[in-house]
């Protein structure tokens, strides 16, 4: 590492929360009205899982196949989406992407809740993704630079807990407008175009605005932030810390991704292997497909006549274990750390998957009590599922991907993270129903695939992740550059 940047490092954290506190108030608001991007990340998610049960009302010869697409082009928007938003964000600011990717949302609902053939609504979830892939990558950047250091982490995992929140409430209006899928597409241009109109009044990051020579408007951000006493002390650490790093934040986007390819690639795959690991463990397949897991166990129930509506009505508590173990994770993951919430909450997904493989397993057999040990079984393993994940993997990559780059590739480098996290996304969301229809078993090694995945992603953990909470970017780049999982608070605890 460069000694321009390790003297930067040092100097920031020898002074950590040397003085002074932040603007409570003001950070509420702003988390608030910034992950409303999160949350249409989650209702779009939520949404589809609903809305794809009720397409062959209006039109009666989609195939299979076409579901897919219409479920999963909105993750290949988001892949799009997500590769823009490195030079957008650095060349216009952190701010106006997010605006940006609101025109999307709202742009997108409105196509949906309209549109008239297939093909038409497809592209409305191209142009939705285009929306998703931005403000997944440039909320978790915006909040995490803007952020006091303290409670850095847990204002990204706040964020993230919207997007499960927006999953729950889609959700419920699943179930409440029944077949009713147009509205529900469309209803998503209302939140989108309220965070439009709020974004207006709040400000870019110091960091962007330092690293384009805007010092007073910096020091009218920190203002905002930070409580009087307290402004001064981090002014003087950001001035610092671009005066030693000149050279790197003039960069052009080639040299950034020379510079990202080249001495930081160990930062990279681990950037990277998290999104991946979110993704190919099979939170997204339950998000979208939920409802059609529940169908394919044969659930029914003497109280609901409708086995779409049941399945859509179960779909709620799902979404709530989701959210309620996202908010704890929120709670905790800056008190108990990132590896160590991982290290814990990998392994209780892997079960999960293997209870829902062995109740899909049951489900297949000829129905009578073995076949009802199926349906539970399915519920409890889905249940699980989701409260594991949502206290790991759920926050955990989006929040080590905004703390392990140097500040000149963080837009490039999360960039390329995140555009792997809606590859893979795109992968499991085009081919899961696929998979399920594979010969009579194909719904149980649909599952055993996913925990396979899940078991890598604990052993790449284990042996390249070390811990993040509390430290200064640099050090953790330090840290992750030579593989440290003692990882030490300070370049001085060499």
């Amino acid at each position: 590492m460069d000694e321009a940047m390790l003297q930067a490092a040092r100097s920031s954290c020898s002074k950590q929360d040397s003085k002074g506190d932040y603007n409570r108030s003001f950070m509420i608001h702003l988390v608030m009205l910034s992950s409303i991007g999160g949350f249409l990340f989650g209702y779009d998610t939520g949404i589809v899982a609903g809305a794809v049960l009720y397409l062959k009302k209006d039109f009666p010869a989609i195939t299979t196949t076409q579901v897919e697409f219409v479920v999963s082009m909105a993750q290949f928007g988001a892949f799009i989406g997500s590769l823009c938003s490195s030079s957008l964000q650095d060349r216009y600011g952190r701010k106006t992407a997010i605006m940006l990717a609101d025109v999307a949302f709202t742009a997108g609902a409105i196509f949906m809740a309209f549109a008239r053939t297939v093909e038409f609504l497809i592209f409305g979830r191209f142009i939705v993704g285009l929306g998703v892939g931005i403000a997944s990558l440039v909320v978790p950047v915006y909040l995490s630079e803007i952020s006091p250091v303290k409670i850095r982490g847990t204002v990204v995992a706040v964020s993230i807990g919207f997007v499960t929140a927006g999953q729950l409430i889609s959700s419920v209006l699943c179930w409440w407008l029944g077949d009713n899928w147009r509205l529900m597409f469309g209803l998503a241009c209302v939140p989108s175009a309220l965070q439009l109109f709020g974004m207006v009044g709040m400000p870019e990051t110091q960091r962007w605005l330092a690293r384009n020579g805007s010092m007073d408007r910096c020091r009218q951000v920190l203002k905002q932030v930070y409580t009087p006493d307290a402004v001064e002390h981090e002014m003087d650490e950001l001035s610092k810390e671009m005066q030693k790093m000149q050279k790197e934040i003039t960069m052009t986007e080639r040299e950034r991704f020379a510079d990202l390819f080249g001495p930081y690639w160990k930062c990279l795959s681990v950037g990277c292997m998290l999104q991946f690991g979110q993704q190919l463990c099979g939170i997204n397949t339950v998000m979208y497909y939920g409802p059609n897991v529940l169908k394919k166990t044969g659930i029914n129930s003497n109280l609901v006549t409708n086995q779409n509506e049941l399945v859509v009505l179960l779909n709620i508590p799902l979404a709530f274990v989701n959210a309620v173990g996202t908010s704890s994770a929120s709670i905790f993951v800056d008190s108990l750390g990132r590896r160590f919430m991982l290290l814990r909450a990998i392994p209780g997904m892997v079960m999960s998957l293997c209870v829902v493989a062995m109740s899909m397993y049951l489900s297949n057999q000829t129905p009578g009590s073995i076949h009802a040990w199926g349906n539970g079984l399915a519920l409890v393993g889905l249940f699980s599922y989701l409260a594991f994940f949502s206290l790991g993997l759920a926050t955990t990559p989006w929040t080590v991907n905004t703390e392990i780059y140097p500040i000149h590739l963080i837009g490039t480098a999360t960039s390329v993270a995140t555009a792997c996290n809606w590859a893979s996304n795109f992968v499991v969301s085009s081919s899961f129903l696929s998979i399920m229809e594979i010969g009579s078993y194909g719904n149980v090694l649909a599952f055993l695939i996913l925990a396979v995945f899940g078991v890598l992603t604990w052993i790449f953990v284990y042996r390249t992740l070390p811990e993040t909470k509390g430290r200064q970017i640099l050090v953790n780049v330090q840290n992750v550059m030579e593989g440290r999982l003692d990882a030490p608070l300070t370049l001085e605890d060499d």
